[in-house]
């Protein structure tokens, strides 16, 4: 090449642009490492101007083969020579390596991008700018956070559009083009409400030639144009526009949910709050008033009469809870009869302790009362022979104690009754204190009849026309005339037969034990005088049952006299033995009744 020749310069300007538009599409293939190690080797060389690249090596020495841009050139040898494992993933978005390649076109020379510039362009032509193949990156996964605030802001623009540059390089014969392109501001699409996706964009992982877009085409109008490949892993799915609305809804919801709950939660434990410390109260009186009040405990008391005697009382508040804390304190419910001061300042210990009396030794003895004993002969017990009571004061608890028991309730005493708990004080073993009253006594008694005599047996006097001191009265007769127990049910049908047929007897039941309660002193026999003795226990002389009971029976006596046996006796005697021989007729009566006379005339010869 001649220097002196003046068109030496241009050709050098030309060869410098060449090899400038070559070293362009060098940088995007080259590894990252590379590119930053060529930017440290030579960053003089990048910032020369046009005249430093002429006085350098010719560009034909060093790349022979960058096209001059005359007829015959190669054009396209630049990306063929370079080997296919040059060809690694550039690192960072491709936000960045877009922005790198621009930085690379800026730094051309600005002489030579103005000559481009100067290019006669056909501007209702769309211009084609494939972007290099070359480039090879991965999608990372977008926030849509990011983009809809970045959509935020270009709608804030005056005009609602974000102007921004867009470079636009062509290799071959399209010439490179650089031309700022304005973007509509569109709104990012949202996500469907209810999307399974959680409002993220799915971006399959392309290589960098099919996930950027193949063509980008520039109008007249300074839109731009995407014609691009089908990308069938590109999946897009973001909230709906209406999805603000509805999670704003959902997180006020929750909000009230959590209110709710919290309300609840709350009145419950201050119900539970105030019952237990209540409770609290009741069992160990921390604040309670010091009132005296007098509670009755009445004989054989249990733990649930107590703690309703307490709650009528006002003692306590909760009955429930006082039996239930003595069944857990192991309480023998051993209360003693009497009458109490107590406050309601006492906690549950210290009222039963205080209901049970001052604890100290007591004499407890064991009494019998024989089968068919009178109520003479179960004072004369007690009084004479255990020093228990007085006469006067059995008798006068006899007649005039308050005894709250069902028998006694339609207790009607006729005229002439001896006493009026005759044949209520049930026989049997009994265990007493001895500084016990008489009403104490008594009611034993009765406690132990009121276990034995069922209700139910209030109905089976109905059916028999009875009331239940007549039915009393019978079975005393029973118990009084029979010796064995297996033969009062004989000796109850001949008194139902005489009850309900008075023709055969004039209605006179003739027993021989009720003139015997009346009289002063038993006799072994009665005499003529006994027989006609005036008085309403005489069955000889008035028909009947006599004004009450003439013994205390026992429970085998009750049920004869409820249940007779089925025979048609009427008459019987009794032997020496103590056993009784029965007749239908009067006839077979008095032959039984000189059989008896004969054994008792030979028992006593032998005697």
């Amino acid at each position: 090449m001649d220097n002196g020749n003046p068109n030496s310069g241009n050709m050098n300007r030309e060869t410098n642009k060449s090899e400038g538009r070559r070293n362009l599409h060098r940088r995007a293939a080259r590894r990252p490492s590379q590119l930053g190690a060529a930017k440290d080797r030579q960053p003089e060389a990048r910032r020369a101007p046009a005249r430093d690249a002429q006085d350098s090596h010719p560009a034909q020495k060093t790349q022979p083969n960058i096209p001059s841009g005359r007829p015959g050139s190669d054009s396209k040898s630049g990306g063929a020579n370079h080997r296919a494992d040059e060809r690694l993933p550039v690192t960072g978005s491709p936000r960045e390596q877009l922005r790198r390649l621009e930085l690379d076109g800026a730094r051309l020379p600005q002489a030579d991008i103005a000559r481009r510039n100067t290019g006669k362009t056909d501007v209702a032509r769309p211009v084609q700018a494939p972007l290099p193949r070359e480039v090879q990156f991965e999608a990372p996964v977008i926030d849509p956070e990011i983009l809809r605030r970045s959509a935020s802001e270009r709608q804030r623009q005056p005009d609602g559009r974000t102007v921004g540059r867009s470079k636009i390089y062509a290799t071959s014969d399209i010439a490179e083009t650089k031309a700022n392109v304005a973007r509509p501001a569109k709104p990012l699409p949202q996500r469907a409400a209810g999307s399974a996706s959680g409002g993220k964009i799915r971006v399959g992982y392309k290589r960098a030639d099919e996930f950027l877009p193949e063509k980008l085409t520039v109008t007249g109008d300074k839109r731009v144009i995407t014609e691009s490949s089908d990308i069938e892993d590109e999946e897009i799915d973001i909230d709906e526009a209406d999805s603000e609305p509805a999670r704003r809804g959902s997180a006020l919801s929750s909000l009230l949910k959590a209110i709710v709950y919290i309300v609840f939660v709350l009145t419950v434990s201050a119900f539970l709050s105030f019952f237990i410390i209540s409770i609290g109260n009741d069992i160990f009186a921390f604040v309670k008033p010091n009132i005296e009040t007098t509670v009755t405990v009445p004989e054989f008391a249990t733990i649930d009469n107590i703690a309703d005697i307490l709650s009528e009382k006002g003692v306590i508040k909760y009955p429930f809870i006082f039996k239930l804390y003595a069944v857990l304190r192991n309480d023998n419910g051993a209360f003693v009869e009497g009458e109490y001061v107590v406050t309601p300042s006492m906690s549950y210990d210290q009222l039963r302790a205080a209901l049970k009396g001052p604890v100290q030794e007591r004499e407890q003895i064991s009494i019998t009362i024989p089968e068919g004993y009178t109520v003479d002969q179960i004072i004369d017990l007690f009084v004479e022979q255990h020093g228990m009571g007085t006469r006067e004061g059995f008798i006068n608890a006899i007649e005039n104690g308050k005894f709250d028991y069902w028998f006694l309730e339609d207790l009607q005493p006729k005229e002439g009754r001896k006493y009026r708990l005759e044949g209520y004080l049930y026989p049997d073993t009994y265990y007493f204190f001895t500084d016990w009253s008489e009403e104490q006594i008594l009611r034993k008694f009765l406690n132990n009849f009121n276990s034995k005599f069922d209700r139910s047996y209030e109905e089976r006097c109905k059916e028999l026309g009875m009331t239940v001191d007549e039915l009393i009265t019978l079975a005393s007769m029973i118990e009084a005339e029979g010796k064995f127990t297996y033969e009062f049910g004989a000796i109850s049908a001949v008194f139902h037969n005489r009850l309900n047929n008075p023709s055969v007897t004039d209605g006179k039941l003739e027993s021989d034990a009720t003139i015997q309660y009346v009289l002063p002193e038993r006799h072994e026999e009665l005499t003529t005088d006994d027989l006609v003795l005036d008085s309403p226990y005489n069955t000889y002389r008035y028909p009947g049952l006599p004004p009450g009971p003439i013994t205390n029976p026992t429970i085998n006596a009750i049920h004869s006299a409820m249940y007779p046996d089925d025979v048609n006796y009427y008459y019987f005697v009794a032997r020496p033995n103590g056993q009784n021989l029965f007749a239908v007729t009067y006839q077979e009566h008095l032959v039984n009744k000189r059989q008896a006379a004969e054994e008792r005339a030979a028992m006593k010869s032998q005697q």
